[in-house]
């Protein structure tokens, strides 16, 4: 294919330490904003990759080209023989497998495994594996039509979640209730599947968290755990989430011995990940999903705002063959609103974020979206328009900001003419 390209001049700020590293970032959405951000203060040179020519965060690389992340051969045509450090993707797993060739065909200090690959990019991969690991994990059954998945479900209780067993970001997720929505949840979820496969998965009752990682020879070196709040069934995507999250010592404890489990497994030696896991009543804990790099959603933000971690920072630096240590240098109760909005319509704006950042009841926010866009209904997380983050010294403190924000930010949309105020989600 013929790639589109563009070279900046300007560098931005330098840091000598890391000054002329090249690095390519696979994907240029809103969540990998942060990351060309860090290069550059860094002193890195940044080359952006992503299909969409007008992807959020193509404007911070100091060159682009214009190709799909999955097509690993077209990137390598593209670059060519010239010297590249490192290669680097959070949020979405669908550069694993090109990360995987292109880490070794540039001779790159940091590579990943083919195990991370395929457990990031397959659901049903992962789960197997933690089963082979002595892991709790929801009863699945996998397929690729309607009837495979009817047969395999048939003496299964409602209700299940029906999700792709290779996409991210909650696309075509659904609790299932009735088997009369069965045919258009599967249809659903083949098409957001590059395999066009589909799960079913037994629903597990419980706290849902987002449990992040940096790993430094197989072990934790930094983790953080988040409470997160999803929509309201039959969508499952996550929506807020608080840090740190109201969790025992010893579940805390058990979270990270079962991280050091599953990055032997995967032969995961060092690097952020990020993993969704839901505890039920018995406190039994349910790895659900995981991907071999930072998570999205501004949780590496999240994070940077309760502890003053590097995290991201971290992940650069050691994707060009640098260590940078994790550490936390505070610790605050924060959280993490998403702009979403309930209907689609022409985006105006938020109302009142202004008034809060002034007040300073926020610490920080990001709009994706300029006034007069269109903008959708929020069904995945490529749907979001924002987000907001507060933080204070108590968790009551925290608490009573977040009601107090949320009440008071409004999303105005312009919806047949006629501008409307609607509440966050």
């Amino acid at each position: 294919m013929t790639a589109k390209s563009t070279i900046r001049k300007e560098t931005g700020n330098v840091a000598a330490s890391l000054t002329g590293k090249s690095i390519v970032f696979l994907g240029a959405s809103t969540d990998q904003a942060f990351p060309y951000r860090e290069a550059r203060a860094m002193g890195m040179y940044s080359i952006g990759i992503d299909a969409n020519e007008a992807a959020y965060a193509m404007s911070l690389a100091d060159e682009t080209h214009v190709i799909s992340i999955r097509d690993h051969n077209a990137i390598e045509a593209c670059l060519g023989n010239r010297k590249i450090d490192g290669f680097y993707s959070q949020a979405s797993d669908t550069a694993r497998l090109s990360e995987y060739h292109l880490t070794r065909r540039y001779g790159c200090k940091k590579t990943v495994s083919i195990e991370s690959v395929n457990a990031s990019s397959d659901k049903a991969y992962f789960a197997e594996v933690l089963r082979k690991a002595g892991l709790p994990t929801p009863r699945q059954a996998i397929g690729s039509n309607l009837n495979d998945i009817e047969q395999a479900t048939s003496d299964w209780s409602l209700p299940f979640v029906i999700k792709p067993n290779d996409s991210s970001g909650s696309k075509g997720v659904v609790v299932l209730t009735s088997r009369d929505e069965l045919k258009t949840s599967v249809a659903d979820a083949i098409s957001h599947s590059p395999s066009n496969t589909v799960l079913g998965e037994e629903l597990i009752i419980g706290t849902h968290y987002s449990l992040d990682t940096f790993v430094r020879d197989y072990e934790p070196e930094f983790m953080a755990v988040s409470q997160k709040t999803l929509t309201e069934s039959p969508l499952m995507v996550p929506l807020h989430y608080v840090m740190p999250a109201g969790v025992s010592k010893d579940l805390q404890d058990r979270m990270r011995d079962c991280v050091i489990t599953i990055c032997r497994a995967l032969k995961i030696e060092a690097g952020p990940i990020t993993c969704d896991v839901v505890v039920d009543e018995k406190e039994d804990i349910y790895f659900i999903e995981m991907g071999a790099r930072a998570g999205g959603n501004g949780i590496s933000l999240l994070m940077e705002q309760a502890y003053g971690v590097t995290f991201v920072m971290s992940g650069v630096a050691l994707a060009v063959g640098e260590t940078i240590p994790v550490q936390a240098s505070t610790r605050r109760y924060a959280g993490l609103l998403t702009f979403a909005s309930s209907q689609a319509g022409i985006f105006m704006g938020i109302k009142n974020l202004h008034e809060v950042e002034k007040d300073r009841l926020i610490d920080r926010y990001e709009v994706f979206y300029k006034p007069e866009t269109p903008v959708k209904k929020f069904n995945n997380g490529a749907d979001k328009l924002g987000y907001v983050i507060v933080s204070d010294e108590t968790e009551q403190g925290l608490k009573e900001r977040l009601t107090y924000v949320h009440e008071l930010l409004k999303i105005t949309l312009s919806i047949d003419g006629v501008e409307r105020d609607l509440d966050l989600l």
